[in-house]
């Protein structure tokens, strides 16, 4: 999935993804040179949305794992803490 966002705000990709089984969330984040966006996942839980994992890795290229014990649904969003631009954003879900 590709789009743009602008320094200080956040991007969401995909309202939300269903992982219907335990396993691995796998994502990647390509960000324009110089840039630093971040990846957040979220899970949309009984207590409204709750921050599960964010990204790691280098300025314009971040990686994100979780291990999923709760099949649900789950929003990825690129937040953009320096810098605006294009992205591109991979996904692998169980």
């Amino acid at each position: 999935m590709s789009g743009r966002v602008v320094e200080g705000s956040t991007a969401i990709p995909w309202n939300y993804f269903i992982a219907a089984q335990a396993g691995a969330i796998s994502t990647c984040l390509d960000g324009p040179d110089g840039a630093d966006f971040d990846l957040v996942l979220r899970h949309f839980g009984t207590d409204g949305l709750e921050t599960v994992a964010t990204s790691s890795g280098e300025e314009d290229i971040k990686t994100l794992s979780y291990e999923v014990r709760d099949p649900g649904a789950y929003r990825i969003e690129v937040v953009a803490t320096e810098g605006s631009g294009d992205y591109t954003v991979g996904l692998s879900i169980p």
